[in-house]
Formats: structure tokens, sequence, C-alpha cells
């Protein structure tokens, strides 16, 4: 009930105008005088310049290009072969034009010099003659005699360098065990050694098999026990291994042959002519 009596008095309540202040001498606030009888539904709002922002629609939308945008066409009209290349535009400057040509058709309708990705890349290759220079003739001399395979054998791979086998395969089987008594002499390296040249000309599926009963090669059993010779190719080195640690060479365990040998390949007069077996 307090609530209906109260909206009923509201109701019948007079409206008292409102007025506008007069503006207040430098204060930014913008204030317009309303109509009095005017509903709250008749107010319309005035927006200031600054709140409006224009939107265009798309037909209103104009494309204005750059200078770089720009390309001269020339007419066909009075148009020369040199105009066409380098025709002056309206300000003075000249534009490269490109005048399309026809590009030549291969055999299969594929334009020549296009790739087509999805085509394997095909290599022609050209048969020419290679202009070589004929090398002279070369006499060999006849040697005085004829010396022993041995002794070739032993021109390359030198007693210093046997003696230095020898003694490095005698220094690592200490190393590995000290009451070992492994001991090995020149005379069994170099037994050692031909068998290994002589196992490379009859091979064999394993080493044993050249000491089995079935399989048993004479020139190498007779010469070496089985146990004796896998004693020797597990000890057997070229390099001091306690040396290695402070060497940046990945040659080292091979180094002194190789370098030996090498040198003495050296020495041999070369020859236009190369026998390699």
């Amino acid at each position: 009930m307090f609530y209906g009596h109260r909206n009923a008095a509201l109701e019948t309540q007079e409206r008292t105008p409102w007025v506008a202040p007069d503006d207040a001498e430098g204060s930014d606030v913008d204030v317009s005088p309303l109509d009095v009888d005017s509903d709250d539904n008749d107010l319309t709002y005035v927006p200031d310049d600054d709140d409006l922002t224009y939107v265009p629609d798309d037909d209103d939308l104009t494309y204005v290009p750059d200078d770089d945008d720009l390309t001269y066409v020339p007419d066909d009209e009075g148009l020369t072969l040199e105009d066409a290349f380098d025709p002056p535009n309206a300000r003075g400057r000249r534009v490269n034009v490109v005048v399309p040509q026809e590009m030549p058709v291969g055999e299969e309708g594929e334009v020549e010099g296009e790739v087509n990705p999805k085509s394997p890349r095909v290599v022609e290759w050209k048969k020419d003659d290679i202009d070589i220079q004929p090398l002279p003739d070369f006499i060999h001399p006849q040697p005085d005699f004829l010396r022993e395979p041995y002794e070739y054998f032993s021109q390359f791979f030198t007693a210093e360098l046997r003696d230095h086998i020898v003694f490095q395969s005698n220094l690592y089987s200490r190393q590995k065990d000290v009451g070992s008594n492994f001991h090995i002499s020149e005379e069994d390296l170099m037994v050692f050694l031909g068998l290994i040249i002589y196992m490379g000309l009859v091979p064999l599926p394993s080493i044993v098999d050249f000491w089995a009963v079935k399989t048993r090669i004479p020139q190498v059993a007779n010469f070496m026990s089985r146990n004796r010779f896998k004693a020797i190719r597990s000890s057997i080195h070229f390099n001091d291994n306690d040396q290695a640690a402070g060497s940046q060479d990945r040659f080292f365990k091979v180094r002194v042959p190789f370098t030996k040998v090498t040198r003495v390949f050296l020495k041999v007069p070369e020859t236009p002519i190369h026998s390699i077996d």
C-alpha cells in the first residue's frame, strides 16, 4: 500500500521545468537547453565533430595508385621499336615495357626452357674425343740380374723396421701381463709375415682350417703351430701404447711402419707405365 500511494503522488506531482545554467567561464562543458515539454523519448544525442567517424561503403572506395604502380602503355599508332622498349611517360621518366614474344615449343608440346617439377631430370651425355698427348716411348733398362722375391720384399720391409716391430711386440706382451713368457724373434716375425701372405693366396673360411685334418695346408702347418700363430697375431704391435694418450695422430699405432715403407717407395724411380697387382 505504501508503494502504491507513493507512485500515485509522484504521478500527480507537478513537474518543474529544468533550466540550463549559464556557461561558466573557462568550462569545457557544453550544455544545450531542452524543450520543457519533451519526454525522455524525444531526446536526441548530437555528437561532436571529433566523435564522428566516416565509414565509406564499397561503392565509395576509389583506388589511387602511387607513381611506382603506374606503367605507361603506348598506343599502337605511331609506336616505334625504340619507343616500345623505352617509352617516355608524362613526367619525363622512361619506363621499361616488356614486349611478349612467342616461346619455342618442343616436340611434345612443352615450352623449351620450362622445367616440369613432376618429370624427372634428364641428363644428356655427349661423347667427345679428349685430346691426350701421346707419352714418349719408355724403354725399361734390363737389370743385370734378377733378385729373389725375398730380396725385393726386404728392400721395402727393411731390417730396421723388422727390429722395431719385434721390440714393440715384446713390450706390448709385458704391458698386458708382466709374468708372460711370450717372446718373438725376427725369424718368428718373418715366418708369421710369410704365412699371412700365403693365406691371402689360398683363402679358407677360417684360420684354424689351415691346421685342420681335412683341410690342412702343409705350407702353413709345417712352419708354425696354430697356437703359436694365434699368440703372435694377438701380441704383434708397431708402437708404444703408453705414448698414445698424449698424441693427436689418428695413425699413431701404425705411423712408424707406414712412414718407413713410404720413404722407401719414394726412392724408386718413377716410370710412365705402372703395373699394380
